[in-house]
């Protein structure tokens, strides 16, 4: 009986101990009367019992692992705590999900490895600066050892610990002595920079910005100094040397032109080799006087064969690559002939797989960036299709990712740039050359060009013409002439041929109703990430969840203007329907704490943020939160229409 009210008395100091002591008689009624059944007790069990929140659940488990092994260390295993330890060794057997807690298990956990992140940084040197630095200021800014960095952190990383590693060799390390600094973001459509306000932790960072937004830091109190940096200079110097045939000395490659003013070996060979530049100026023939202002030296004869030359490697370049496509598009032809694939959309993905080569075209992952070869195109917002026009057939390799950059925009293209580009490149297609057809026109080699762009880079399918017009494409041997130079375009990157060899790829092309967004379909793609269950913040983040659940019902309805739930879905992940080989990375919902209530969205992620009051805060009236989902939904293309 002693034994049984020391237990009683070791949970009952537990709870005191964590400040619960309240509670005591809740565990006395459901007979909790040890500590070993303390241990063994789930999250739901401990609910149940008046323990809801995370925090105290922590706190009571740590409290009674505490006291037991304190039991342990003061006296041997023997009577009831040998039967502990039996409960105990049943426990991890019968109750996997409370294995967590036995020792093997947490040795597992030691050696699992700890999440990281890897954050795109660009430190400022001007502590007044407000916009995203230019082309030029970004080259300056690397010399000067500051500019682009990637820096990895743990996710549990404090903020000491951050600091420590921005301050490092690896991240910038002038930012030691510049009296502080602040962390900026670009805010949309624009170069303005705006501060973070969060704690300067890796986890809250990515919580805000994601994982590909890029992050500015600028010094407060002092500028930074733009002089090169040690590291870079020693980056950028030669450490080849070659002998001066002269003085027969050895000498760093980048000094060599230097030396050879001062190598007294050189000047007699200076001075022997004077007469012979007076004679040759003597000997050349002169032109005609109305010719004499033009300049014919011989400088610009080697510009001129460098000229020719380079013209002769794109050339034997681009044969090359049409080469290589040939022998893919062969090589797809005979692997679905074989294998009998008659599905457009997995042939479609097979020929994706083998033809498009550099960066991969989305990401497959929210916390890095893709790296590698893209075909980079800046165009203009506003005259997209003539700058489209005039970017696409400078191209020389087709079957690279494209990368596209519009005007004034510091969105970084990651994927959602792309396949927005090609949205509103298809409408504009459409409506000047399909409705009606312009035969005249000299344009529809490129208008080939980018169906097939588009069809290959998760764009949306060319599905804009007339079933007679697809027959006389692919089926009619002397169509007209602009049918001809689509067809050409169409057969830069072998889609031409490959219809003609798998049919069943123009269904592609073929027009069909567009299938509208249903609320099941919206909802079953913007699924919601919530915080940690049971959390004050999971509450709040339900809260919001409702009320946008109730939106999206009213847009469906049209009750909501001009806002329909095609428009939702492409402010999150620039396609107004799922594209027909699926989203890389399936679309989410996630909540910030931010001052504004507008939502916003990645479209390189496919994510769309709804934001949950800070600090607290009540939700805006029903009305007044309606109104910013509809201003954000309606922000098409960065921009109000």
């Amino acid at each position: 009986m002693a034994s049984t009210l020391t237990n009683v008395d070791a949970v009952e100091a537990v709870l005191t101990k964590i400040h619960l002591s309240d509670l005591f008689n809740n565990f006395v009624e459901s007979k909790v009367d040890n500590l070993a059944t303390c241990r063994a007790l789930t999250d739901a069990d401990l609910s149940r019992l008046g323990i809801t929140t995370i925090g105290d659940r922590t706190r009571f488990r740590s409290e009674v692992n505490k006291v037991t092994e304190l039991k342990t260390h003061t006296r041997p295993q023997r009577g009831e705590e040998r039967i502990t330890q039996n409960l105990e060794e049943r426990i991890s057997l019968f109750r996997p999900s409370r294995s967590r807690f036995t020792a093997t298990t947490c040795n597992r956990q030691k050696n699992k490895k700890p999440r990281t992140w890897t954050c795109e940084f660009v430190c400022l040197s001007n502590r007044e600066a407000i916009k995203t630095p230019t082309g030029e200021e970004k080259v300056m800014l690397k010399r000067a050892g500051l500019g682009n960095k990637k820096i990895q952190f743990c996710l549990d990383d404090s903020e000491e610990l951050f600091r420590k590693k921005l301050f490092s060799d690896e991240g910038f390390n002038k930012l030691r002595d510049c009296g502080g600094f602040e962390r900026l973001r670009c805010q949309s459509n624009c170069r303005i920079l705006e501060i973070i306000s969060s704690k300067c932790t890796p986890e809250s960072l990515r919580s805000i910005i994601g994982g590909q937004s890029k992050i500015y830091i600028r010094p407060i109190q002092t500028n930074l100094s733009m002089s090169v940096s040690s590291v870079a200079q020693i980056a950028n110097t030669s450490e080849i040397k070659d002998k001066c045939i002269f003085c027969d000395k050895d000498i760093l490659i980048t000094d060599l032109r230097d030396h050879l003013k001062d190598c007294d070996g050189n000047v007699q060979n200076v001075q022997s080799s004077e007469p012979f530049a007076e004679t040759q100026s003597t000997s050349s023939f002169s032109l005609p006087t109305e010719f004499d202002s033009v300049d014919n030296s011989d400088e610009d004869l080697p510009d001129l064969h460098l000229a020719r030359n380079n013209n002769e490697t794109t050339t034997e370049m681009t044969g090359q690559t049409e080469d290589l496509l040939k022998q893919t598009i062969n090589s797809c032809i005979d692997f679905c002939t074989e294998h009998k694939v008659t599905d457009p959309v997995d042939i479609l993905r097979h020929i994706q797989e083998k033809i498009v080569c550099g960066r991969d075209l989305d990401l497959s992952d929210d916390a890095t960036t893709n790296d590698g070869e893209t075909n980079f195109i800046m165009v203009d917002r506003d005259t997209l299709l003539q700058s489209a026009f005039e970017e696409i057939p400078a191209l020389t390799d087709l079957r690279l990712t494209l990368q596209v950059q519009f005007y004034e925009e510091g969105a970084v293209d990651l994927g959602g740039p792309r396949k927005e580009f090609f949205a509103i490149l298809m409408r504009d297609i459409k409506q000047k050359y399909f409705d009606p057809v312009k035969e005249w026109s000299k344009d529809y080699e490129v208008v080939g060009k980018i169906f097939a762009l588009s069809i290959l880079q998760n764009g949306p399918l060319p599905r804009i013409m007339t079933t007679d017009l697809i027959e006389e494409l692919f089926e009619t041997e002397e169509p007209r002439q602009f049918v001809k130079d689509l067809r050409k375009g169409l057969d830069s990157l072998g889609f031409y041929q490959l219809v003609r060899s798998l049919p069943s790829l123009v269904h592609l092309f073929t027009p069909i109703p567009q299938t509208p967004i249903t609320f099941k379909k919206i909802t079953t793609l913007l699924k919601p990430e919530f915080s940690a269950d049971g959390s004050n913040r999971m509450k709040t983040e339900k809260k919001v969840y409702s009320k946008f659940l109730k939106y999206l019902r009213e847009a469906a309805s049209g009750r909501r203007g001009d806002v329909n739930l095609a428009k939702v879905l492409k402010f999150a992940t620039s396609v107004e329907e799922e594209p027909i080989l699926g989203f890389t990375l399936h679309p989410s919902l996630h909540f910030s704490e931010r001052k504004s209530h507008l939502p916003t969205g990645n479209t390189c992620i496919n994510r769309l943020m709804l934001t949950v009051p800070e600090n607290g805060e009540k939700l805006p009236e029903e009305d007044v939160l309606f109104n910013f989902f509809d201003y954000a939904f309606c922000n098409a293309y960065y921009g109000l229409q």
